[in-house]
């Protein structure tokens, strides 16, 4: 990802380790699903694991969506270490020759103040899960990583230090240089903006503003209807790049309400 003014450093400049946190950063929000791995309460001393789609929150952790009935629901009540296993497609099948990380971590329920804007992120990756919200047993679930195992092919093995990983968040450029780019957006863009949440999420709002940006996406609060939601970025986006990614969506949704 490249830094302010386009400095990025070079590939010689970079040490392993930033490379490869980047590297896990990244898989970790292309793919949409990982394998959620908990001590079985049923079985005990034995592993279980169940397919999940997940969403990232704006430190770094993974959130899950769960039932309260599920197995791994319980286990993890009981027995909150869990762990994430997320990988690259192999459409060649040759899997082990793909990138994958493995998130150990401690699960959290959510609370009540943290469900909307874990909603919005969550929707925004995986909006068939709207008609979960019609039933009281799903919830939210932090996983806060303890330690991330990551495997870029062949050679590439690391044990990623987890504060490596935070800082990562903590030290997010395009976050930092956002308020004058949200009061960009809101003063001279605020029909593009209706414009966006018309043409994705089907809502004809009163009144879009852009309430939030990092490399990964951007947060709109609606008024009329009222709403909190979350767009993501195909890849990561740093101030050079920001402006291109906005006018190319603005765009898309102008064909799209056209069509």
């Amino acid at each position: 990802m490249s830094l302010l003014r386009n400095d990025s450093p070079s590939e010689e400049t970079v040490d392993p380790t930033s490379k490869a946190v980047a590297e896990a950063d990244e898989l970790l929000h292309r793919a949409r699903f990982g394998t959620l791995c908990t001590a079985s309460l049923r079985e005990e001393g034995w592993p279980f694991g169940s397919i999940v789609p997940y969403t990232v929150d704006s430190s770094g952790r993974p959130l899950v969506l769960l039932a309260g009935i599920a197995e791994h629901t319980r286990n993890l009540l009981a027995e909150p270490r869990v762990s994430l296993l997320v990988h690259e497609r192999a459409d060649d099948g040759d899997v082990q020759s793909r990138g994958r990380l493995t998130i150990m971590a401690r699960a959290a329920r959510l609370d009540e103040s943290q469900t909307t804007e874990a909603r919005a992120r969550y929707l925004a990756r995986v909006p068939q899960a709207v008609t979960y919200f019609e039933t009281h047993d799903f919830e939210f679930y932090a996983l806060e990583p303890h330690r991330l195992r990551y495997i870029g092919g062949f050679g590439k093995i690391h044990w990623l230090p987890v504060d490596r990983y935070r800082d990562r968040y903590q030290m997010d450029l395009l976050a930092a240089s956002a308020p004058p780019i949200l009061s960009h957006m809101n003063q001279d863009h605020s029909e593009a903006l209706r414009l966006i949440v018309r043409a994705f999420r089907s809502i004809d709002a009163a009144r879009a503003i852009m309430s939030s940006l990092d490399r990964w996406g951007f947060m709109v609060r609606t008024e009329q209807p009222d709403a909190l939601l979350r767009f993501d970025f195909d890849s990561p986006a740093d101030s050079s790049s920001i402006r291109g990614i906005m006018v190319d969506l603005t765009k898309r949704a102008r064909a799209s309400t056209r069509a």
